[in-house]
């Protein structure tokens, strides 16, 4: 758990983004305090597989 927060903390910062979006496993990323967003979608994947900061 250590590991992802400490990348959430810095993959924004290295990639100049103003955050990220984990794509996929919404159960696992909801430890984290993401929730799946069903109105986001990638071109070729299913909708609900973003994961927005809860």
């Amino acid at each position: 758990m250590r590991l992802m927060e400490s990348e959430l903390s810095v993959l924004p910062r290295a990639l100049q983004a103003a955050g990220c979006e984990p794509l996929d496993d919404s159960a696992y990323y909801a430890r984290f305090g993401f929730l799946a967003h069903a109105g986001l979608q990638l071109p070729g994947e299913m909708p609900g597989r973003i994961n927005t900061a809860a």
